[in-house]
């Protein structure tokens, strides 16, 4: 799926380099996400799956890539890229490659993590509770899943989205040694935001449901 990474990769820097200017509203990059790209056509060989694959990408761009009505900003813009609310907050920003870019380049300051006392994390660790302030704007406490693919990320929130058409979704799960829900919450028909919330991690839940 090399085409389709490359193709989400162009969406992403289009969305952080995009100029803003006060009044003037530019549109979300539809046109760089193919909807029927050979590269999506060829993840699957199953022959049902393929007659559906470009109304799926249609399905799956209108959620994550379409433009709020009242905002310049989309539901991957708000997760993936991260947004200041009148330069004094911090909303969205839920993505570990945005975060390492943004402190590569001197934007972010890393504060530290956030955990209980047997939540410490450690190297296995794929979802942390941090707190960092960006372009001088603090974000107390941040949620974001570390070491994963932007695949992945879109997959997960894309199947508990499609779950049901409430205004927020909550989903309870255990992976590996870390439990956590997974919270999607919608903007009309669009993705508003979606984030895990780490509950417990080195397998804690698990000894305590054991005892």
């Amino acid at each position: 799926l090399e085409g389709f990474k490359s193709q989400l990769i162009l969406i992403w820097f289009h969305l952080y380099h995009r100029q803003r200017t006060q009044g003037e509203k530019t549109n979300t990059p539809f046109h760089l996400f193919s909807r029927d790209s050979e590269c999506v056509l060829k993840a699957t060989n199953h022959d049902c799956v393929k007659d559906c694959v470009s109304f799926f990408v249609y399905i799956l761009c209108s959620f994550l890539f379409e433009t709020f009505v009242s905002l310049d900003s989309c539901g991957f813009e708000h997760v993936f890229v991260g947004e200041t609310r009148s330069g004094t907050e911090i909303i969205g920003f839920h993505n570990w490659i945005q975060f390492y870019l943004q402190e590569k380049n001197r934007q972010l300051d890393y504060k530290g993590y956030k955990a209980r006392e047997h939540d410490l994390p450690d190297h296995d660790d794929h979802v942390l509770n941090l707190q960092f302030t960006w372009h001088g704007v603090v974000k107390p406490v941040g949620s974001a899943f570390i070491g994963t693919s932007p695949e992945f990320e879109m997959a997960i929130f894309t199947v508990v989205f499609l779950m049901n058409t409430e205004r927020s979704t909550t989903v309870l799960v255990n992976i590996a040694q870390c439990q956590m829900e997974l919270v999607v919450i919608r903007h009309g028909r669009s993705l508003g935001t979606a984030y895990p919330r780490l509950l417990s991690s080195n397998s804690r839940h698990m000894r305590q449901r054991s005892h």
